[in-house]
C-alpha cells in the first residue's frame, strides 16, 4: 500500500509583495467607495459585467446625492496573494439624507491589477 503524499504547502510570498498589494487594494477600494458615492468618473476596474451591474445596483440602493461622502466604519481586510476582501460598516452622508449598513467587496489579482470581483450591500433595517 502506497502512503498518501502530503500536500505541498503554498509557496511563500515575499512580504514586500503583500505590502504593495495591500496598498494597491486600498487604492482600488477608494475607487469603489467614490463610485458608490457617485463621484463622476470614479468607476474602478470590474472583473466582469455582472460585478459592474451589482455595483450599479448597490449605488442605486444608496441613492447618493450631490456631494455625497461614503465613510467605511471598522473595515476588516483579508489579504491573500491573489484575493482580497473587505467587510465594513458604511455611512453615506449627502444633501438631504444619510444611509448606513454593511458593505462587502471582493477583489481578485490579475495581470498586475486588482479587479473588483464582487460588491454586496446590506442596508441597515
Amino acid at each position: 500500500m502506497a502512503a498518501a503524499a502530503a500536500p505541498t504547502p503554498p509557496a511563500a510570498v515575499d512580504p514586500k509583495v503583500l505590502v504593495e498589494r495591500m496598498r494597491l487594494a486600498e487604492k482600488r477600494m477608494a475607487q469603489v467607495t467614490a463610485y458608490l458615492a457617485a463621484k463622476p468618473g470614479a468607476a474602478p476596474m470590474w472583473n466582469d459585467p455582472q460585478t459592474e451591474a451589482a455595483a450599479r445596483q448597490a449605488r442605486a440602493q444608496i441613492r447618493p446625492r450631490r456631494g455625497a461622502k461614503l465613510e467605511l466604519i471598522e473595515p476588516q481586510w483579508r489579504l491573500q496573494k491573489d484575493n482580497a476582501s473587505i467587510s465594513a460598516g458604511y455611512k453615506v452622508r449627502s444633501d438631504g439624507g444619510a444611509g448606513e449598513g454593511r458593505l462587502h467587496v471582493q477583489l481578485v489579482w490579475r495581470e498586475g491589477l486588482w479587479l473588483v470581483r464582487g460588491v454586496e450591500l446590506a442596508p441597515a433595517a
